[in-house]
């Protein structure tokens, strides 16, 4: 019995392939194949095509040129990633070859990150092969540095004013050498303070100050009754009591009352 209606099998119940031309096909499920299709009983698509009707061709990105019934490539060519293998890998991968995310196994030399596509620091171009100025610590190119090297700014890496350590432009240091301060860095902290530090912005010595001196700017002598001529930083009292003979805070009482003795005898 010969079946009818696309059927084959021996109870006629089976659908003929659908790439079978004419929508025809033997007892056996044979058949001669659409445009598109293949194998005996033309259920499949033709290398590199996909859809119902196997007229798609499938993303170029695909390795060996196949692709599933949706589209979807089973893996990628070399030096291609993605879903559809449609994104490159970066230049700085060894070989050209990335991980389904894009991300290199190795680096060629010049490049970093997970996906080789930066420059290590002092390094730019497409191949990461030029050298930045030697002011810069990273750049973009020759004129367009992302980082400096201490006591340069900008874009070109331009020298900082005198005394700056750090600055972000010929008007404005972040931070001072030691012994200056200022908003470029001009002023000298006063010669008194503790190991010449002293405040950017107000000039106070930050770590005290020598002996015998105090107050903010330590610029006042404390009294030269002090034991050790040391005092206190805010007021200037004695900070180890007086010399012997003087008494007070400022170890000044003592030599006030003789004198005032020595007058009315």
């Amino acid at each position: 019995m010969k079946c009818v209606n696309n059927k084959y099998g021996t109870n006629c119940d089976i659908e003929c392939g659908r790439g079978c031309l004419n929508n025809s096909c033997d007892d056996s499920g044979k058949c001669s194949c659409k445009s598109g299709f293949t194998g005996d009983k033309c259920d499949s698509c033709e290398e590199g095509k996909y859809g119902n009707l196997c007229d798609i061709n499938c993303p170029i990105g695909c390795a060996n040129n196949k692709c599933t019934l949706d589209g979807k490539c089973y893996a990628c060519k070399a030096g291609k990633y993605g879903n559809n293998c449609t994104q490159s890998c970066s230049v700085g991968c060894v070989d050209n070859n990335c991980s389904f995310l894009g991300e290199c196994y190795l680096c060629k030399l010049g490049f970093r990150s997970e996906s080789c596509d930066r420059c290590i620091d002092g390094r730019y171009g497409k191949d990461c092969d030029q050298s930045c100025p030697l002011t810069c610590l990273a750049c973009y190119g020759l004129k367009n540095c992302s980082a400096c090297v201490q006591r340069h700014w900008g874009h070109t890496c331009q020298t900082c004013p005198t005394n700056c350590l750090n600055c972000s432009s010929e008007r404005t240091c972040s931070t001072c050498v030691k012994g200056f301060h200022g908003v470029t860095c001009s002023l000298p902290c006063d010669k008194n303070c503790n190991g010449s530090y002293c405040g950017q912005l107000t000039g106070n010595c930050s770590n005290g100050c020598n002996a015998g001196f105090y107050g903010e700017l330590c610029d006042m002598k404390c009294s030269s009754n002090c034991l050790h001529s040391t005092c206190d930083r805010e007021y200037g009292d004695c900070s180890h009591g007086c010399n012997t003979g003087y008494s007070g805070a400022n170890c000044f009482l003592c030599k006030l009352i003789r004198n005032y003795r020595l007058l009315n005898l």
